[in-house]
């Protein structure tokens, strides 16, 4: 970044701050995206299939006009996206209204789910949870292939054809 520490925390309070602001700038990304490719789609299949592939592919290293590298911005998400909300003051931090980009993004999500399926009555939960599986699996597979079925070389896609069968299972 070519700064100091002490740049930094004028701007943020602290390294939990910090990761929220990135964390909030991916989440508004990904629903932009989301937005932005679904727009001239009309079937609920393909809205879904667009939708895990969005999840699921490695973001460029840069897009346009971007000073933003996505690529470390997309392994920031991979490693330490869950740490903005498991902690013991989430509560707290919850009523500032903090977290309201990632669930715009898990909104945008179970709408296409219940297009879908109407009847299907868990659809925001599912909408969190394919979110949160698409990151981890993709951890998984980088880090600890142990803990997936995808296949030691060529597993390019193992997250995003796992998610696929696993959703249309669930919601058909």
């Amino acid at each position: 970044m070519n700064t100091t520490e002490a740049s930094i925390y004028r701007y943020f309070e602290n390294k939990h701050r910090l990761l929220l602001y990135i964390l909030n700038w991916y989440w508004n990304y990904m629903t932009f995206l989301v937005h932005f490719n679904l727009q001239n789609i009309k079937d609920p299949v393909q809205k879904l299939k667009t939708i895990i592939q969005l999840l699921t592919k490695e973001l460029p290293e840069r897009t346009g006009n971007s000073e933003y590298n996505m690529r470390y911005l997309y392994q920031i998400i991979l490693v330490e996206s869950s740490k903005v909300y498991l902690i013991k003051d989430v509560n707290e931090i919850n009523k500032n209204n903090v977290f309201k980009a990632y669930k715009d993004l898990c909104a945008n999500v179970a709408n296409v789910i219940h297009e879908f399926n109407p009847n299907y009555q868990y659809s925001r939960s599912l909408s969190s949870t394919l979110i949160e599986m698409a990151h981890h699996q993709q951890y998984f597979v980088e880090h600890l292939p142990k803990l997936t079925d995808a296949p030691k070389k060529n597993n390019i896609g193992y997250t995003t054809k796992f998610l696929e069968h696993l959703i249309f299972k669930t919601i058909q």
